[in-house]
């Protein structure tokens, strides 16, 4: 029942607002022309689709890397490495994706890790990488965290180790 009020209820938002710029004549064509160029396309909008689905793919490896690293060191038996993966794993899951790539991509600036032109490119794959990361490190913890204990019973009386 809800979600058929909120479909109604939706629905007249979008129809109120567009009614409201064909009242005021903001569908015409003349309007919507600049964003049907080839120069709009080619300079914006596909560079724009490029460098998203680069740095997706990029963080995605290197995220899955750094996670299962962590999650796994999250697990471990000594004391340190669980202290310091922990450390890490709550630090870049509480800082916001967008400051991380603004300190990185200044960070990369005044060193002169990267090309200029490859700066924001490799500011947002390190945002993107070290929260993705630490998510994926939580998942991991929390998956093998929810294994029942006889789980590893049963792995232990098979010769398996703990790892």
């Amino acid at each position: 029942m809800l979600t058929a009020v909120s479909a109604v209820i939706g629905t007249l938002v979008v129809a109120f607002v567009l009614w409201q710029l064909w009242t005021k004549n903001q569908l015409t064509s003349e309007k919507w022309e600049p964003f049907l160029t080839a120069n709009l396309w080619k300079t914006y909008v596909l560079p724009g689709v490029q460098g998203t689905l680069t740095a997706a793919a990029v963080s995605l490896v290197l995220a899955l890397a750094l996670g299962l690293a962590l999650g796994v060191g999250r697990l471990a038996t000594t004391r340190p490495i669980r202290w310091v993966c922990t450390v890490i794993v709550e630090f870049f899951r509480a800082v916001p994706v967008l400051i991380m790539m603004i300190f990185a991509y200044f960070f990369y600036a005044a060193y002169d890790v990267f090309p200029s032109k490859h700066l924001a490119l490799a500011g947002v794959i390190t945002g993107l990488t070290l929260y993705n990361g630490s998510v994926i490190a939580e998942i991991v913890r929390a998956g093998v965290h929810s294994l029942p204990r006889g789980q590893s019973e049963a792995a232990a009386s098979l010769g398996l180790s703990w790892w």
